[in-house]
């Protein structure tokens, strides 16, 4: 879009043709605008700019080579060059950004900016100078250097808290290790002098032992999937899926549980061994949280979307209350007994916190008594994504 002017003698002549108008918009317009001619001369320019530089009067900057005002922070001129292109063109340039420090006899001000450069033209569309419109958003610059801070003093503390939770836990095992070991022998060498209850009290600790081992490890689990870790590759998900099925053949003859594999894909692209984690917990529970006196079945299911695979794991266990279907998939979240159904707290949360590291979403849809299905979501060509953003990392 280009400005037409009237008059091809002058610039400053064909502005002044429409001073009530352009001076009354310009004016309280919140951005720095001024033009130059074809000598890279400035011809005129607005309230907002004058005040910018500590100007008193607009005549004070006519004639003044444009360079005086535009070099970037970096001693470029890029204004210079712009004008030239478009000069050179006739055709506009818009949100060109640039770091200026603005010197005034009051202060220096550190200024980003985006301008848009218009060529002028007088009625024989021939170019008589360029109009040049800045917007200040150094504050927006700001705010995303500050929220850039913020994110890498998040990524930091996040690392340093998995680097405590692996270290704590992982320090933690050799102790209780040492504990359970003792337990056992002490057991066998007072068997003979200890009644009921002191053996009762023995199996509790035992068993308070083994509790405690089973959360470190657990944490120690959790601890180890991180961003920095996955390792994204395409590979068979029936595949994988017949691969959970034999593994898990006994608990599944123990419990007379039947697993049915519908609607699968051939092949998915995502961190093989963090999916089947959250494909063997989900179908664990599934069998684990079962109605009593009733075979357990889960049935897995997978809808194409545009974006993503859907993955829907359905069981006929005892369900889950609407009010705590956030709750689950939070840390330490258990809300059964463990002496009715065994567990951490930490199953769930490590599922989401895999869905999530694969840019999905997970969710349960449930009645209690009526069974639950988990469904989880991974992206499709996740694997591009990633690279998108290590590129933008070195950037």
């Amino acid at each position: 879009m280009s400005l037409i002017v009237n008059k091809p003698q002058q610039l400053q002549g064909a502005i002044e043709d429409k001073e009530v108008f352009s001076r009354l918009i310009m004016n309280n317009i919140p951005q720095i605008i001024f033009w130059v001619n074809e000598q890279f001369e400035v011809q005129g320019a607005n309230r907002h700019f004058l005040n910018t530089y500590n100007i008193r009067k607009e005549a004070e900057i006519i004639g003044q080579k444009v360079h005086i005002f535009t070099i970037d922070i970096n001693e470029k001129d890029d204004t210079i060059q712009k004008i030239r292109e478009v000069l050179q063109s006739k055709k506009p340039i818009y949100n060109h950004h640039q770091h200026f420090e603005v010197n005034t006899d009051k202060k220096t001000l550190q200024l980003w900016v985006r301008q848009n450069y218009i060529p002028l033209l007088n009625t024989n569309k021939e170019i008589i100078g360029v109009l040049i419109t800045t917007i200040d958003i150094s504050k927006e610059k700001i705010d995303e250097a500050q929220m850039k801070i913020y994110n890498r003093q998040l990524v930091r503390s996040n690392k340093e808290l998995e680097q405590f939770a692996y270290i704590a836990s992982h320090d933690l095992r050799s102790p209780l290790t040492t504990v359970i070991s003792f337990i056992d022998l002490l057991k066998k060498s007072t068997v003979a002098k200890l009644d009921k209850t002191e053996l009762q009290l023995m199996d509790f600790i035992t068993k308070g032992a083994r509790d405690m081992e089973h959360l470190v490890n657990a944490i120690l689990e959790f601890s180890k999937i991180n961003d920095g870790d996955i390792k994204l590759q395409v590979f068979s998900i029936s595949k994988l899926l017949e691969t959970i099925q034999l593994e898990m053949e006994t608990i599944l003859k123990d419990k007379n549980a039947t697993l049915y594999i519908n609607q699968i894909p051939n092949t998915i692209v995502g961190d093989q061994s963090q999916i089947k984690q959250l494909l063997e917990n989900l179908i664990s529970n599934g069998i684990k949280f079962s109605k009593k006196g009733i075979d357990p079945v889960v049935h897995i299911s997978c809808i194409e979307d545009t974006y993503y695979w859907r993955f829907q794991l359905e069981d006929n266990g005892i369900g889950i209350e609407k009010e705590y279907n956030s709750k689950i998939f939070k840390l330490f979240q258990q809300l059964h007994n463990t002496s009715e159904y065994e567990g951490t707290g930490i199953g769930l949360p490590l599922c989401k916190k895999i869905v999530e590291l694969h840019e999905g979403e997970i969710w349960v849809e449930s009645e209690f008594g009526k069974g639950s299905t988990f469904s989880f979501t991974i992206k499709k060509l996740s694997s591009v994504t990633k690279q998108e953003k290590m590129l933008e990392n070195l950037f």
